[in-house]
C-alpha cells in the first residue's frame, strides 16, 4: 500500500481571481502525483512528508470513507471538461513575458458579477476570426469583446490583427494609448504606422476606451450570464447543451433565485454527489433568460443543465422537497474506540455528543481514529 501527496493542477479558465466579488476557479483535473511506500503496520498514522502536500494512505482515518469524495470529483471533473468555457471577454495580456499572469499582480479584471473572462497570448490572437460581431477560435471558443493590455507599445502584426477584427465587427476595448512599437528596427516608420492603425480603429466604430464595464454591457444589451446572490458559477457549452456549475461558498445553508442567460431550454439538476439527474419543474422564462430557485446545504454545489427544449413537458411539483423532523436522537451514547490507535479498550458512555479534545481521558482527547456510536430508539 502506498501514500500519495495530492497536487492540484489548474486547467486555466478565467484566471486570476477577480477583486471584490465571489470567485470560483475551474479546477477540472486533479492529479495524485507523488507517492511513498507506507511500510510499517505498527506505526499509525504512519510516515509523513512534513508540510509538503497531503498524506494519502490507508492509515488516514478517513481513507476508507473517501470514495464518495472521489466520486464527486470524478463527476465534477468530467462535466467541467465538456465542451468549451463560456465567457464574454477575452483579455489579451500583451507580448512580453507573462509574469503578470503568473504572479497575478496586474491581470485581474473586475467585471460585474455574472460575467466572465479568459486570457490569451499573441499566438491565440493571431488565430482569431470574426463572425457575426464575435471573436471565434478554431477550438470553438467565442467572445463578445477583446480587451487590450495596459501598454502604449504593440508590434505591428498584433495591431494590424486587432484592426482586422474591429473592421469585421468585433468590439475592441483599450486600456492604454498605443503610441508605437516596442522595437528599434525602423522604429520611426513603425511608430507612425501604429498611429495610423489607431486612427483606423477609432473610425471603425468598434473601438472604445475602458471606462465602466457595467455601462458597456448595458449599452450593448448584454445581460449577465448568471445571477444568484452569494453564489459562484462556471459556464461551459457542449454541442447543444449548456452546463452551469453553481456552488455555495458559505458554511451555511441558503436558497437563492438564480437566473441563467438561456432562452429556449428548461433546467435540470444534476447532483455531483450522488449522480442523480432530475427535472426542476418550477422555473420561469422571461426576457430571454430562465430563472429558477435553488436550495443549497453548506458548501454544496449543483450542476444545472440546459439541453431540453421548452416544448418538452416537465412534471409539475416543487424543485426541492420539504423535510420535517421525525425524531430527535439524544444520549446516552455507547462509544467504542480502537485500542490499536490508542483509544480506550472498553466502550465509553457519552450522555451527550461532545468534543473529544475536551475529554479528560488521554486516549479520547488525543484519539485520531474512527469511533462507533451506538444508541437505540423506537420509530
Amino acid at each position: 500500500m502506498s501514500k500519495a501527496i495530492v497536487e492540484i493542477w489548474l486547467l486555466k479558465q478565467a484566471w486570476p481571481p477577480r477583486q471584490g466579488i465571489g470567485y470560483l476557479c475551474s479546477y477540472n483535473h486533479f492529479v495524485l502525483h507523488y507517492s511513498a511506500h507506507q511500510a510499517y503496520d505498527n506505526i499509525k498514522p504512519g510516515m509523513t512528508h512534513a508540510r509538503w502536500g497531503h498524506h494519502w494512505d490507508r492509515y488516514n482515518t478517513w481513507f476508507y470513507y473517501s470514495q464518495p469524495w472521489f466520486d464527486y470529483l470524478q463527476r465534477s471533473q468530467f462535466m467541467l471538461q465538456q465542451g468549451t468555457f463560456a465567457a464574454d471577454v477575452i483579455y489579451f495580456f500583451g507580448e512580453g513575458s507573462p509574469l503578470s499572469v503568473i504572479q497575478g499582480n496586474d491581470m485581474s479584471l473586475d467585471l460585474p458579477q455574472g460575467y466572465d473572462y479568459d486570457l490569451c497570448s499573441t499566438e491565440v490572437l493571431r488565430r482569431m476570426k470574426a463572425r457575426d460581431g464575435k471573436i471565434v477560435l478554431p477550438s470553438g471558443m467565442s467572445y463578445r469583446y477583446l480587451l487590450l493590455p495596459k501598454t502604449d507599445r504593440m508590434t505591428l502584426s498584433s495591431a494590424q490583427k486587432i484592426l482586422e477584427l474591429a473592421e469585421a465587427g468585433v468590439k475592441i476595448i483599450a486600456q492604454g494609448n498605443l503610441a508605437g512599437t516596442p522595437g528599434l528596427t525602423d522604429h520611426q516608420a513603425a511608430d507612425q504606422k501604429i498611429k495610423e492603425i489607431v486612427r483606423k480603429l477609432q473610425d471603425s466604430g468598434n473601438f472604445m476606451k475602458l471606462a465602466d464595464w457595467e455601462k458597456i454591457f448595458q449599452m450593448d444589451g448584454v445581460r449577465p450570464d448568471f445571477q444568484g446572490a452569494g453564489l459562484n458559477y462556471i459556464h461551459r457549452r457542449s454541442d447543444k447543451t449548456d452546463i452551469y456549475f453553481v456552488a455555495n461558498p458559505k458554511p451555511e445553508a441558503m436558497e437563492s433565485r438564480c437566473t441563467f442567460r438561456i432562452a429556449d431550454k428548461v433546467p435540470e439538476l444534476w447532483n455531483p454527489e450522488t449522480g442523480e439527474v432530475r427535472d426542476l419543474p418550477a422555473y420561469k422564462i422571461s426576457g430571454g433568460r430562465v430563472s429558477v430557485s435553488l436550495r443549497f446545504e453548506p458548501f454544496q454545489s449543483w450542476f444545472i443543465i440546459f439541453r431540453k427544449a421548452t416544448a418538452v413537458k416537465i412534471s409539475s411539483g416543487e424543485n426541492f422537497p420539504e423535510y420535517h423532523a421525525v425524531k430527535d436522537l439524544s444520549g446516552p451514547w455507547q462509544v467504542s474506540f480502537d485500542p490499536a490507535w490508542g483509544g480506550p479498550s472498553k466502550p465509553v458512555t457519552f450522555n451527550s455528543l461532545q468534543d473529544w479534545s475536551n475529554n479528560s481521558h488521554d486516549g479520547i482527547r488525543y484519539y485520531s481514529g474512527t469511533a462507533t456510536y451506538q444508541n437505540s430508539f423506537n420509530l
